[in-house]
C-alpha cells in the first residue's frame, strides 16, 4: 500500500528502516512512532537520532557505526 506520511507507514509495523535524512524523518515525533508501532524497532542508515533519546523511549535502535539500543537481548 502507498501511504502519504511517516505515521501511516509506521502504524502497526514491526520495524521502520530509515534510508534518507529528509526533514520529515529527522523531525518525526519518536514518542508517537513508538506508540503506534507493533514493536518499536528502528534501523537508521543516516544516524538521525541520539542513542540516549532512543533508550529513554524504549525504542530498539540500530544505526551505522554505533552501539545498538536493544531491549530484547536474551540474558544467559
Amino acid at each position: 500500500n502507498w501511504e502519504n506520511d511517516i505515521y501511516s507507514v509506521a502504524k502497526n509495523s514491526d520495524c521502520l528502516v530509515i534510508l534518507t535524512e529528509w526533514t520529515e524523518f529527522k523531525s518525526m515525533d519518536l514518542k508517537k512512532i513508538s506508540d503506534i508501532m507493533n514493536k518499536p524497532i528502528i534501523i537508521d542508515f543516516r544516524n538521525l537520532f541520539s542513542l540516549d533519546e532512543m533508550e529513554k523511549l524504549k525504542i530498539e535502535y540500530h544505526s551505522i557505526g554505533r552501539e545498538a539500543v536493544n531491549f530484547n537481548k536474551e540474558t544467559k
